[in-house]
């Protein structure tokens, strides 16, 4: 034993997560306030004129959140059923809504009762949206159909009956105010042109198509259906380019940076997964504790110029807006905005104390930006919102 010498093992340090400039920006905030919140929050949009304010299509509602302080500072409620998609147009003026009972309604925002109602879809319209000429509107409904409005005599324009299945997902062009887009669950994308009675591009994602998007450019197009997302350039006929598939379950929202150069997508796995549209490979994701319903980009002009908005599935009536601080101390206050959003069941004012059934949780959050620490690639985002059920806000810190 006297000649025995121990085994020195040589240690090496341990392979931990890669970090990378995407890995620090976005893990950087904290854990939110929550503030209550009535209804199934189906849609946020904000306004692309200050103050930027938000919509929160929720339940039977439309609330206009104030962008600091995180109160409603208008209330849209006309509607016997379920509202969806609340989107504002270009000049912020005016708001365009679908619903469960069938009709498209217009609010201007100075006001509370509908400006124009459109009846003609005979089953619950989820997606509409303004033309880029600001005069007409788009909608997609369950009754298989699409329909072009005119705003000012309340007139349809036309209606195009090429889908055979729920037409829940559209967007229109920015550049050509007579395009827009539509994806349906019966696994096909169609181009539209109003100048024309049927659609001009018929694509075959494969799987009920649950969210559409154009790049800036507007020379590719990007669907997501079943765990897929496809992207496929429209300058040649719908040629597919890049098809990736990496999330567990169903893709439901699509979202791209105003650049065109990150690609978001939210999924039903509970994950939000950021991509490079240069490489096509994920740079950085998000765990949630629910499904993810609903992905947007809002762009400011300001400081920070855009932020990205997600939306995920929790709760029954009550929600929760929750509300986060930036976790960098350097970071001007008015830029210190995030918000989170929470839903469980609702607990009637005698009983707050008892102890509610759990519920799954949503989640929204509002990401502000700072220049000189994020990546160029993110020199004009700044804001992050997940929420199915409740809308979040960011409180600039005392």
């Amino acid at each position: 034993m006297a000649n025995y010498k121990p085994v020195i093992v040589q240690t090496f340090p341990k392979l931990g997560e890669k970090i990378t400039k995407d890995t620090l920006y976005w893990k950087n905030y904290k854990t939110p306030i929550q503030i209550k919140e009535f209804g199934a929050v189906n849609k946020i949009d904000f306004s692309p004129v200050p103050p930027y304010n938000y919509a929160v299509t929720a339940s039977s509602r439309i609330h206009i959140y104030g962008r600091y302080s995180q109160e409603p500072v208008k209330t849209f409620s006309r509607f016997k059923d379920v509202a969806y998609c609340a989107t504002y147009r270009e000049d912020g003026q005016l708001l365009v809504a679908g619903s469960e009972e069938g009709s498209v309604r217009i609010f201007d925002i100075g006001g509370r009762a509908p400006l124009r109602q459109f009846e003609g879809h005979s089953k619950a319209v989820h997606v509409v949206g303004f033309l880029s000429d600001k005069y007409r509107i788009m909608s997609g409904a369950d009754d298989y159909t699409t329909r072009v409005w005119d705003v000012s005599t309340s007139s349809e324009i036309a209606c195009y009956k090429e889908h055979t299945d729920y037409v829940r997902c559209g967007c229109t062009s920015k550049l050509n105010a007579d395009l827009f887009v539509t994806g349906s669950y019966d696994h096909t994308v169609k181009v539209y042109d109003t100048r024309t009675d049927k659609s001009i591009m018929k694509i075959e994602h494969g799987q009920p198509v649950e969210s559409v998007n154009l790049f800036p450019s507007e020379g590719l197009l990007v669907t997501a259906g079943g765990r897929y997302i496809k992207i496929w350039d429209i300058l040649k006929g719908g040629q597919l380019l890049v098809s990736l598939r990496n999330h567990h379950k169903t893709v439901t929202s699509l979202c791209l940076s105003s650049s065109g150069q990150r690609l978001l997508s939210g999924s039903l796995d509970r994950h939000v997964k950021i991509y490079s549209t240069t490489s096509y490979k994920v740079v950085h994701s998000f765990n949630y504790e629910a499904s993810i319903l609903s992905l947007a980009l809002a762009s400011f002009v300001s400081v920070y110029c855009s932020r990205p908005v997600v939306a995920n599935l929790f709760g029954l009536l009550c929600q929760k807006l929750c509300v986060r601080l930036h976790a960098r101390t350097h970071v001007p206050a008015c830029q210190k905005l995030c918000v989170r959003l929470h839903a469980r069941t609702h607990v009637p004012a005698d009983r707050k104390a008892m102890v509610c059934p759990p519920m799954p949780p949503t989640h929204a959050c509002v990401i502000p930006t700072h220049p000189p620490l994020l990546p160029s690639y993110l020199d004009c985002t700044s804001q992050l919102i997940f929420g199915q059920f409740e809308a979040f806000f960011g409180l600039p810190k005392a």
